[in-house]
């Protein structure tokens, strides 16, 4: 094979590029330091300590103009894996060809903010339990009318967090984002609202995936459910002999709005899926739906047009003499839920007495961005449940309080 010369630089990751501008290699990383604090009184299966929920490198680029790739390990709650592993064929910014391990386009809240972009620490209720997080498939998508409207529709195997199929059945997955006031004269405020939904419609017969849900982390293949539980309030589990059978449909609708300073964003989701214990050949379906509602506001003057790539700030954080600056200030408040019929349990799903098909959440934080590289993210969230769940041995509680503080670099 014939050298060529490249040329290496340093902005948003490290970057090598040949000299034709055909190959190109990416490096990110992304760490994520926390302490994780629970009140005394609700400590047992939940620990206060310190965790990293994320380590991961990113190796993204091209080998040629047309062909790009994207690769990214992580180390989360569980063990380390890949978490993506994609090529995609680009004709143009209208129409990409995605095969590999991807983000599944269920949810704006999932598939359009990346972990590095989180507002609060981690997602709602809803998008942190019911999304569809990473699977194995293929997916066109593309931006249309000049970037008015996005969509992506693809074919997975269908089980969350998956690396394996265990059945011949597929999953439909379409979504939607338009942008209908991108070039108003007229109603230039609304520049950046965001509306637009999303589809998940398949036949599955696998593990419950997930088989705990819990208010504050985010699960991923390989996850460790004792860790999890040690980490995040848990407020259902499914009996270990439940599986995930027959048909599932979801769908969500979303309304998304970037204003200067001010963001809102707010997201209805909702589905029904089969489930039965052990060998039955009976599935029996349960609806669940939830939403959320979050806006933030960046008390430093920041505008964005989109929740992409990580806040940079006006002026970076500096004490030096002459140069003070405070970097940038974020406030935000969010409430979240997720419910389900409360047939889970009638089913013989779950333990009622310990657990509840009702769960609300509201986050209030803030984040500090000291550069474009580094944010400190502090944030209070209490989670009320329909019924006390079991907090410890013979103890119980309608409430949990989370207080975290957590650090990350991502470059």
């Amino acid at each position: 094979m014939p050298r060529r010369l490249a040329k290496v630089e340093f902005a948003e990751g490290l970057e090598i590029t040949s000299a034709d501008d055909e190959f190109k290699l990416t490096f990110h990383n992304l760490t994520q330091v926390e302490y994780r604090a629970f009140p005394t009184s609700q400590e047992g299966i939940l620990h206060s300590q310190f965790f990293i929920p994320r380590q991961r490198w990113y190796f993204t680029g091209r080998v040629t103009k047309n062909v790009e790739f994207y690769t990214d390990i992580n180390r989360g709650y569980g063990s380390l894996d890949i978490l993506d592993a994609f090529l995609s064929y680009r004709l143009d910014e209208r129409l990409r060809f995605r095969v590999g391990r991807m983000k599944i386009p269920y949810l704006y809240e999932y598939y359009s903010i990346s972990e590095g972009d989180l507002i609060a620490p981690e997602r709602s209720l809803y998008a942190n339990n019911m999304a569809d997080n990473r699977q194995i498939g293929a997916m066109a998508l593309g931006e249309l009318w000049e970037g008015h409207v996005g969509y992506a529709l693809g074919i997975f195997n269908g089980p969350r967090r998956s690396f394996q199929d265990f059945n011949g059945a597929k999953d439909f997955v379409g979504y939607v984002n338009s942008r209908p006031f991108l070039t108003s004269k007229t109603f230039t405020a609304l520049k950046y609202l965001n509306i637009g939904g999303s589809f998940d419609v398949g036949y599955q017969n696998d593990p419950t995936q997930p088989n705990i849900f819990t208010t504050a982390n985010d699960q991923t293949a390989g996850s460790n459910n004792s860790v999890v539980e040690s980490l995040s309030p848990t407020f259902l589990a499914f009996n270990n002999n439940v599986l995930e059978q027959g048909q599932r449909n979801q769908w969500a609708g979303h309304m998304v709005w970037f204003y200067k300073s001010f963001n809102l964003l707010s997201e209805y989701g909702g589905g029904v899926a089969g489930y039965a214990r052990g060998n039955s050949k009976t599935a029996t379906y349960i609806p669940y739906n939830g939403y959320m509602v979050q806006a933030t506001y960046f008390l430093t003057g920041e505008e964005l047009t989109r929740r992409v790539n990580v806040v940079k700030p006006k002026r970076d954080f500096s004490l030096v003499k002459g140069k003070r600056a405070p970097g940038a200030w974020e406030v935000h408040g969010r409430f979240s839920t997720l419910d389900f019929s409360k047939d889970v349990f009638t089913a013989g799903f779950a333990d009622p007495n310990l657990w509840s098909n009702h769960a609300w959440a509201t986050d209030v934080g803030c984040n500090w961005y000291l550069n474009f590289y580094t944010k400190l993210a502090l944030d209070w969230q209490h989670s009320e449940f329909g019924n006390p769940v079991v907090l410890a041995p013979n103890r119980y509680g309608p409430t949990r309080d989370l207080f975290w503080i957590r650090f990350q670099i991502f470059f």
